[in-house]
């Protein structure tokens, strides 16, 4: 089966990055240490390409495992926003996370 990898390009560049985003968070809050533990993606590009991209990451990242949450775009968008609310002020600053809800609830943004 080929896969389409074009037409996924936007949507699994913004998932990479809000990714990065949130490891880059997690990871400037420590000193000196190298991370472990999980690290969870979510995304809706198709299980081939993403699996490519969880070898490389962790290749890359001894100690390091990412874990795929892999649905259809609205089911991750509120997955995001239970994340987002649950770590509010615990794993993201809390202006950061109220603009992140604010952007899904009020101003309606959508992906793709």
């Amino acid at each position: 089966m080929k896969v389409n990898r074009a037409r996924f390009s936007i949507t699994s560049l913004i998932y990479v990055l809000i990714t990065c985003l949130m490891v880059t968070v997690v990871l400037g809050c420590q000193k000196e240490v190298k991370p472990t533990g999980t690290i969870t993606l979510y995304t809706s590009v198709p299980t081939a390409i993403i699996e490519e991209l969880r070898q490389d990451f962790e290749a890359k990242n001894p100690g390091m495992y990412l874990e795929i949450y892999r649905k259809g775009t609205s089911a991750i968008v509120e997955k995001i926003n239970e994340e987002i609310t649950q770590n509010r002020g615990v794993l993201y600053d809390p202006q950061v996370a109220d603009a992140c809800l604010k952007l899904f609830t009020e101003k309606g943004f959508k992906f793709g």
